[in-house]
């Protein structure tokens, strides 16, 4: 798989990739000095260094929920992944500024607690994002493969039971959620906001391609975006999906 990495030899496997900023406006930077922790195992932690790579060694066959803190930016968690075996790569963190998350969510109707601006529910975040951007070994690469999203897609996102968890919003080619939008622009994002505590299945269809799905883990206060290369990401044609998404337990 393009996004995993060699088979781990002793009982642990490596989780690695880079923070950096959401890219809104001009801001385009890399996060050195993020605080990367699992929210399952909270006495593992690193610091991401220069170009804000990270690496991070985690048990084997263990559910992990990545997050990255770093000041002035707001506390971003990725999506579970459930570890198969084999070292997790370019498992990114793309993180917004506190203002931009301020201004996303006043877009999307976000409820925040009116003291300290913590989302009440969760917030999910995915990209629809190029098979083509998948095989960047060098970051600076792949921060620079835009545009990288998917038009004319549609995602779902459902409970354990099956139900369907609310409607998305897509959003538009200049990067800002649109309501009115019932399926992705070339910037490939979507977004659910006020989601409640729960673990979730977002799918994704288009009418000629494949996505990967990918679980997300909602508490109170969560911002959770499942950013490239991972998240909602095209498929090859005749590809499986990764056990580490696939076979995570629901």
């Amino acid at each position: 798989m393009p996004a995993s990495g060699n088979r781990s030899s002793d009982d642990q496997v490596s989780v690695s990739g880079n923070a950096y900023a959401f890219v809104f406006g001009e801001n385009t930077a890399r996060l050195e000095g993020a605080e990367i922790r699992i929210a399952e195992l909270p006495d593992l932690g690193t610091v991401a260094g220069p170009n804000g790579a990270y690496s991070l060694r985690v048990p084997d066959r263990t559910l992990i929920t990545p997050y990255a803190t770093v000041p002035g930016y707001h506390r971003t968690y990725l999506q579970t992944f459930f570890t198969t075996g084999r070292n997790l790569e370019r498992v990114n963190f793309q993180v917004p500024e506190e203002p931009v998350y301020e201004a996303l969510a006043g877009i999307v109707g976000a409820e925040l607690d009116p003291d300290s601006s913590e989302l009440l529910g969760s917030a999910v975040v995915s990209t629809f994002f190029q098979k083509e951007g998948r095989g960047f070994d060098d970051f600076d690469d792949f921060h620079d493969f835009r545009p990288h999203g998917i038009a004319d897609a549609q995602a779902e996102m459902t409970d354990r039971s099956g139900k369907p968890a609310g409607k998305p919003v897509y959003f538009n080619s200049d990067v800002i959620p649109a309501a009115e939008l019932d399926s992705s622009s070339g910037d490939g994002g979507v977004l659910w906001a006020n989601v409640p505590s729960g673990d979730y299945l977002i799918t994704g269809s288009h009418p000629s391609l494949r996505f990967s799905s990918f679980r997300a883990t909602c508490r109170p206060g969560r911002l959770i975006n499942a950013n490239p290369p991972w998240g909602l990401f095209e498929m090859a044609p005749g590809e499986d999906e990764n056990p580490a998404v696939a076979g995570a337990p629901a």
